[in-house]
């Protein structure tokens, strides 16, 4: 709104638990639950749907971008670098490295070696393999514990190592395999669609009111004085 001085004022809706990035660092590097990853995925794929829909790519999705409410609600932030794309996606030429590294598919990341375009929905779709993962893991998943996530280092992860995927030894179901590595193809025309993971078992075949539940409950003791 506008103030008779001129001064403008947004009021924008206050999402208590903040981003998950924040969520994450108060609980000192501890995993999150499954069900409350399964609850994540499937809002935040929900949000990239509508935007996908109407031709919007975010290509800056991480967990400092999705917000969580302790009501156990999800929502995408941070449309800085989000593009309207032109009726054929594929051809999306690529623009200039904006966005965070890190969470940058293959494409986006070494432009050149895909003809300077990508698909930017599978880009999307990357972003929130890798930040299933981190999440899942309790630190940034592509590179070791305590590895300085430079430009390098990180371009020999996401370019040129294996395709990120959960540690044999984790805990974690068939399923939810499953969804990281259908999101973490490192050749996007091989990376499932948002249509297709909103279908996948990992997030169709959750237990909404516990996965709802454990996400409520996680970032609500996360967000208490104590915590």
């Amino acid at each position: 709104s506008a103030s008779a001085s001129g001064a403008v004022a947004l009021l924008l809706e206050l999402v208590d638990g903040g981003s998950l990035d924040a969520v994450a660092r108060r609980r000192a590097g501890a995993a999150f639950p499954e069900a409350a990853v399964a609850e994540v995925a499937a809002q935040a794929l929900s949000g990239l749907a509508y935007l996908h829909a109407r031709r919007v790519a975010h290509l800056d999705v991480k967990p400092a971008n999705l917000l969580a409410s302790t009501d156990g609600e999800v929502k995408l932030a941070d449309f800085g670098i989000a593009r309207v794309l032109p009726p054929r996606a594929g051809d999306h030429r690529a623009p200039s490295y904006a966005g965070t590294a890190a969470y940058m598919s293959p494409e986006r990341f070494d432009p050149e070696a895909h003809g300077g375009r990508y698909d930017p929905f599978a880009a999307d779709v990357w972003g929130l393999g890798v930040t299933v993962l981190e999440l899942l893991a309790g630190r940034y998943p592509l590179l070791p514990a305590g590895q300085k996530p430079s430009w390098a280092a990180l371009m020999c992860a996401i370019c040129f190592g294996e395709p990120p995927a959960l540690p044999d030894g984790a805990a974690a179901s068939p399923e939810l395999r499953g969804f990281v590595a259908a999101c973490l193809r490192k050749d996007h025309r091989e990376r499932a669609s948002v249509g297709e993971l909103l279908a996948h078992p990992f997030v169709a075949g959750r237990d909404v009111a516990a996965s709802r539940r454990a996400l409520r409950r996680l970032v609500a003791e996360a967000s208490s004085p104590s915590s």
